[in-house]
């Protein structure tokens, strides 16, 4: 998967959500919890059309193990 530039704040922005989620996947019955972690947009940045404030709203971010991050991005997973 390419990484994708968010803009400054997304470092800190991130580090926040992994906190405020304990370090620990949100998929429902995971126990995955590892430095490995992902910070995950709900909605994809792409339907903000640019506008990164929007797309980095705490609503709209999860913090998901690597592997269910690639099972939702294929459609076979879903958040909580």
């Amino acid at each position: 998967m390419k990484r994708a530039y968010y803009g400054p704040r997304w470092p800190a922005i991130s580090r926040a959500i992994k906190e405020r989620d304990w370090y620990r996947c949100q998929v429902h019955g995971c126990r995955y919890d590892d430095p490995g972690l992902i910070t995950h947009h709900v909605i994809p940045v792409e339907a903000f059309n640019g506008d990164l404030e929007s797309a980095h709203d705490p609503r709209n971010l999860a913090t998901v193990c690597s592997p269910h991050h690639v099972r939702i991005h294929r459609g076979l997973d879903m958040m909580l």
